[in-house]
């Protein structure tokens, strides 16, 4: 999805007269999902895993899904009208330590 992000934003409809932005939100997020994908860890519980899967953050903990709503909502913006192109990680630095 990466690439065809930074595909779209070079030679996509983003060179058009429309000007439409591509990003790619990389999101690590608390949901019920997330939480579930935790329980295939090796850890003795599924709240174990998830508390690991916290501890391997800087922040120490997961993003609430009103977090990545409310950066997404950033890149719609105005003020985010030079950002195209970009991966942008909303992981609370998870892929900064792969």
């Amino acid at each position: 999805m990466i690439t065809v992000c930074f595909r779209l934003a070079l030679g996509g409809p983003g060179r058009g007269p429309d000007r439409h932005r591509v990003n790619a939100l990389i999101a690590g997020v608390d949901t019920p999902l997330s939480r579930s994908l935790a329980r295939g860890d090796p850890a003795p519980t599924p709240e174990e895993a998830w508390r690991s899967a916290e501890r391997m953050r800087p922040p120490a903990r997961m993003a609430r899904p009103d977090e990545i709503a409310a950066f997404a909502a950033f890149l719609l913006s105005d003020e985010a009208g030079l950002i195209t192109g970009a991966a942008l990680a909303t992981d609370g630095g998870m892929t900064a330590r792969l």
